[in-house]
């Protein structure tokens, strides 16, 4: 009985050792299939490669970013060409221009008389710009002629240009070049005559904040 008991014991001893060989034979074959496969995708042709698939995939990326990044900036300058279209259908000096809300444009005596008026009445210094359109000593002298009117709120600034039909209106001022300035004080009158020029604009400035002041 004893060695019928003993005989089963090392059949069992056996089965188990056979069955670990098995699974240890099956990791190491599959083990080696995995290394086999990893073998063989590394010698693939490079068009299949894992690395230029990924290199691929950032240049792709690369690429779209770039074509956003000239998208952007094609609809900016669109943007900013229909901005600068806009104020050129509006003209220089047309009338949706921008300016300060303390800018105004006279064209004929009667405009230029109400606006020293209004400055008289509410105490407040004229200073006011005679130019032409076709002068270019004019248009460089607007846009600082501007920027002094948006720092200078309590003064009235006045635009006068020369036409067809108000060429008296500078010949009777005495206005025999342009551009040329005129600063209305509220309580004196007529205070300063001068041309204008970029090289004496700072000269101007100092005039008008001491009438202003």
């Amino acid at each position: 009985m004893r060695n019928h008991t003993n005989t089963h014991q090392v059949a069992r001893n056996i089965y188990r050792r056979t069955i670990q060989k098995c699974i240890l034979i099956g990791i190491l074959m599959a083990t080696s299939s995995a290394f086999n496969a990893l073998d063989t995708v590394r010698h693939l042709p490079r068009p299949y490669s894992t690395a230029l698939f990924y290199r691929d995939a950032a240049d792709v990326y690369k690429e779209n970013a770039t074509d956003q990044n000239t998208s952007k900036a094609s609809d900016f300058k669109q943007r900013m060409r229909s901005i600068v279209k806009q104020r050129q259908s509006a003209g220089r000096y047309g009338k949706n221009a921008w300016r300060p809300e303390n800018f105004k444009t006279a064209v004929s005596l009667q405009e230029y008389a109400n606006v020293i008026e209004e400055g008289r009445r509410s105490k407040r210094t004229v200073v006011v710009k005679f130019h032409a359109t076709w002068c270019k000593k004019c248009q460089s002298l607007r846009p600082i002629f501007m920027k002094m009117a948006a720092m200078n709120p309590e003064t009235i600034f006045l635009d006068v240009p020369v036409t067809e039909s108000n060429a008296n209106l500078h010949k009777g001022l005495g206005i025999e070049s342009v551009p040329f300035a005129h600063v209305y004080h509220p309580e004196r009158g007529l205070v300063e005559e001068t041309k204008l020029s970029r090289e004496t604009f700072s000269e101007f400035t100092d005039l008008v904040e001491k009438h202003s002041s």
